[in-house]
């Protein structure tokens, strides 16, 4: 998982993920293929996010997730669709509780 900055301060994240990366194309021209990501709660559509990243003049920043984003994303948004109430072990999952 990627986040880019166009401000810098994270406050305007456009989120990615690596769907190409072809070892030879990395390492001689620092290239990699990525996919836009859209969450909830995320209001720009796929069209501004691009956008802003076309129009914006100088740096940005971008911080990446050590672990591999694409195996949990399922998982993650089976969780975001559960009904909480009726959810066996939000305690352990949601609230991170632990009974010994």
């Amino acid at each position: 998982l990627l986040c880019i900055s166009v401000t810098g301060d994270f406050t305007d994240p456009i989120w990615l993920t690596v769907c190409d990366s072809d070892r030879a194309i990395l390492q001689k021209h620092s290239i990699v293929g990525v996919q836009l990501e859209m969450f909830d709660g995320y209001n720009d559509s796929p069209a501004d996010s691009i956008r802003k990243m076309l129009l914006h003049s100088g740096h940005m920043i971008m911080a990446e997730s050590p672990t591999y984003f694409q195996s949990f994303k399922h998982v993650l948004s089976s969780l975001k669709n559960s009904d909480i109430a009726n959810f066996s072990l939000v305690r352990e999952i949601v609230f991170g509780e632990y009974r010994h």
